[in-house]
């Protein structure tokens, strides 16, 4: 069951960032539960955990791929299939800062064949951990 609601979670991310609706919103919750380490983060911040959702949106992935289509290691619509992934089988996740709005961040990072770095922000609010940005490159940081 778990497999079936994977696959169907990257289908539907991977539709998402091929979408170029730019007026509608559109979000996707993640079924990955927060993990001890991230939860470690999160109490470090005075943040409770408890009840939070990773979520993605078509606006995030958009400018994921805008900012980062023409980097060295270019980011591409089906990368964002990796992201339940990444999240529940990072090699490294730590505190990352603020962002200009002001919000904290949580980066997660892979290595597949070249590390995928996903950086979440923490919406307090909306008790989210949004997917911000996404980028690929040869280093760990």
């Amino acid at each position: 069951m778990a497999f079936s609601q994977e696959f169907n979670e990257t289908q539907q991310l991977i539709k998402l960032a091929e979408e170029r609706a730019e007026n509608v919103q559109k979000k996707i919750f993640l079924i990955n539960p927060i993990d001890e380490n991230v939860r470690n983060i999160l109490e470090n911040l005075e943040i409770d955990a408890q009840d939070y959702k990773y979520t993605v949106s078509n606006f995030e992935m958009q400018h994921a791929l805008n900012k980062h289509c023409k980097d060295t290691f270019p980011l591409v619509p089906k990368d964002f299939a990796l992201v339940p992934t990444l999240i529940k089988n990072y090699d490294f996740v730590r505190y990352c800062g603020k962002t200009r709005s002001g919000l904290k961040t949580i980066k997660y990072t892979k290595r597949y064949e070249l590390y995928i770095h996903c950086l979440l922000e923490i919406r307090n609010g909306k008790k989210e951990l949004a997917l911000k940005t996404m980028y690929k490159n040869k280093k760990a940081y």
